[in-house]
């Protein structure tokens, strides 16, 4: 029996071993976990531009007979025109104001829409009577006043051999009325009257008069 003792321990050993081996860790390994793919969502669209109106409104022109007259608005072929503090009133080269516009008078009114109405930028004077680049009677004369009577504003005087008058609708420019004396140089500008004196729109005084 002695002879097969160291065997069988031997071979017990073997078999505890080998149990030992089969009973070990038998636990899978940890899969590694993949990263977070990033977000893919959809980048915000910009919004399209507002479809309002970018463009400024369009310069309208009209030209008629004064219909009527408002505060600071006149009628012109039915349409209503505002004419603000700053728009230009002019009677060719001459600057007038908003009252001298009279009902009846041909006007050109340039403006911008505003709505049903028409905000005037200029309001030119366009009466017969008085413009001084259509009148067929336009008068010019220059030189120094002579034979000077009457009180201002109605005056008449000699220029050169003509006959001037002038009125309360006359205008004068470098100077006054009180300022015409005789020997002071004037340059007149007016309608000619069938006598052939002047009526005069304007009387411009010489600078140079001292």
């Amino acid at each position: 029996m002695r002879t097969f003792q160291p065997v069988i321990r031997f071979g017990l050993l073997l078999a505890l071993l080998g149990s030992t081996v089969a009973c070990g860790d038998s636990g899978t390994p940890s899969t590694s976990t993949s990263p977070a793919a990033p977000s893919t969502g959809s980048v915000p669209t910009p919004a399209p531009p507002s479809a309002g109106s970018t463009g400024s409104a369009k310069a309208v022109e009209i030209e008629g007979l004064i219909t009527s007259i408002n505060a600071d608005t006149l009628v012109v072929n039915g349409t209503t025109i505002n004419v603000p503090a700053d728009a230009v009133v002019r009677h060719g080269n001459q600057r007038l104001a908003f009252t001298d516009l009279k009902v009846g008078q041909r006007v050109e009114v340039d403006g911008t829409p505003s709505g049903s109405i028409v905000i005037a930028s200029v309001v030119k004077l366009k009466d017969d009577s008085r413009d001084d680049d259509d009148d067929d009677n336009e008068a010019e004369v220059e030189g120094a006043v002579g034979a000077l009577a009457g009180s201002c504003p109605s005056l008449t005087f000699a220029v050169n051999t003509t006959t001037v008058s002038t009125d309360a609708a006359t205008r004068f420019k470098d100077g006054t009325c009180s300022q015409v004396t005789n020997g002071v140089r004037v340059e007149v500008k007016g309608v000619r009257q069938s006598n052939g004196s002047i009526n005069a729109t304007r009387v411009e005084l010489d600078e140079d008069n001292d």
